[in-house]
């Protein structure tokens, strides 16, 4: 979590235009300062309702996925529970949640975009396509599915289950601009959900 919250806080230095870097220098190494007093002075986190509710929440999530309880499933639950105490800290301190959401689930930071360099020039349509990944619910890939492409409900679910177990999916071929503009609209719905839910274009 602190290495995390580190690269986060060391890009946002960066547009502080301190002077020879010392910002991001300072901001990558601060979490590590902490974690060390942490150690030296044994401080450790209270029990909490929040806490507990969040703790509670991972492990059911782990389960719904079929996953061990590891620390990424553990994490991902503080993240995404915008009530958790862990969110509310990450929030008061101007950090993306959603962000932090698609670190843990893609080991990269990324908004859940990935790159259409590989559409061929001069191209007037596109296929949408949306990929898999361990921590985006399945509610949510529906909801999508439906509300932003237009779905029929059982094409929907199909849809998702074919995302689910094949690792990806075609979702609809339209003109360029309208495909760009559902991938902003699939990314924004998941920035508000905080669902680190990745697409991707794809000559049609």
């Amino acid at each position: 979590m602190r290495t995390v919250v580190a690269d986060q806080l060391a890009e946002g230095a960066k547009a502080w235009h301190w002077p020879s870097g010392w910002g991001a220098r300072l901001a990558q190494c601060m979490p590590i300062w902490t974690a060390k007093s942490d150690d030296l002075l044994e401080r450790r986190i209270l029990p909490s309702e929040h806490l507990k509710q969040a703790l509670l929440e991972a492990a059911g999530r782990a389960i719904n996925m079929g996953k061990p309880l590891d620390l990424g499933v553990f994490l991902f639950a503080f993240v995404h529970d915008r009530i958790g105490i862990a969110a509310s800290a990450l929030e008061e301190h101007g950090l993306d949640r959603h962000r932090l959401a698609c670190r843990i689930a893609h080991g990269a930071a990324m908004d859940g975009a990935e790159r259409d360099d590989a559409l061929a020039p001069g191209i007037d349509e596109a296929r949408l396509v949306i990929l898999n990944d361990d921590y985006t619910r399945m509610a949510f890939v529906v909801e999508v599915l439906e509300s932003v492409l237009g779905m029929p409900p059982d094409q929907a679910q199909a849809c998702m289950m074919q995302i689910h177990h094949e690792g990806r999916a075609d979702c609809g071929v339209f003109p360029l601009a309208i495909a760009r503009a559902k991938v902003e609209e699939v990314l924004a719905l998941a920035r508000e959900r905080c669902e680190p839910l990745r697409t991707s274009l794809a000559n049609a």
